[in-house]
């Protein structure tokens, strides 16, 4: 009668027309962690612009060293989102708060973000071209596939930053790939991959990359709000 996923992008992993065909409900969940991917979000940037994770592997290994380890601050950088809907906006605000200079691309612009946290909304070609870091929030759709394209990525300034903790389909990671080998991007942080866990880790081992398997969400509170949600729904969609 009813296949309910514990989640939202339910439709990336269920076969929805099937499930029409036979009568079966086939449902997500609203928002339940959109604070805690922001959050998470953020921290991988600061985490790139402070070289926090290239600081800590030296350590382990017992070597002293803060060369190539020169930081920025998020204060006065221009701080690139793609995608303003639930998660996006959140991280828009909070860099907004720290000082950052925000612009951002989304088919459906906020009002909210212009007016009060001076948010500049461009299209996506500018943003990647003028972004010191973008950060990618698209949902995952046929016409997300591959959104941010080896152009789009090969324009971003050298020494530029990127985090991707929404879809990995919506990136060409095989371009992503060669301009972090290349050095033309200076890191990059990635919580989701093509395949999870990924078949590939070539991307992950790379030196100037930050790789975490899923974690954006998975936080204590998201997850009693994500389990009330899944129980609220089967209640109201059982009878």
């Amino acid at each position: 009668k009813l296949i309910q996923f514990m989640g939202i992008g339910y439709r990336n992993y269920m076969d929805e027309d099937f499930c029409a065909s036979r009568g079966i409900k086939a449902l997500g969940i609203g928002e339940y962690g959109s604070n805690a991917v922001a959050e998470y979000a953020l921290g991988l940037a600061l985490a790139l612009f402070r070289g926090i994770a290239e600081g800590d592997r030296r350590l382990k290994r017992e070597v002293w060293d803060m060369q190539g380890l020169l930081g920025r601050e998020i204060a006065g950088s221009t701080f690139g989102i793609v995608g303003t809907g639930a998660i996006g906006r959140l991280v828009a605000q909070k860099a907004a708060m720290l000082g950052a200079r925000v612009i951002a691309h989304d088919l459906v612009e906020n009002p909210e973000l212009v007016a009060k946290h001076q948010v500049e909304y461009v299209d996506l070609e500018t943003l990647f071209a003028r972004s010191d870091l973008v950060s990618c929030h698209l949902t995952h759709t046929k016409a997300t596939e591959k959104l941010v394209s080896g152009k789009l990525l090969s324009s971003m300034k050298a020494g530029s930053f990127f985090v991707n903790t929404s879809r990995a389909q919506v990136v060409d990671y095989d371009a992503l790939y060669g301009l972090l080998m290349s050095g033309h991007l200076r890191g990059a942080a990635l919580d989701v991959h093509y395949s999870e866990p990924p078949e590939d880790y070539s991307l992950a081992k790379l030196e100037n990359v930050i790789a975490t398997p899923h974690l954006g969400y998975y936080t204590e509170r998201a997850l009693e709000n994500q389990l009330r949600k899944v129980v609220e729904s089967v209640v109201a969609n059982i009878g």
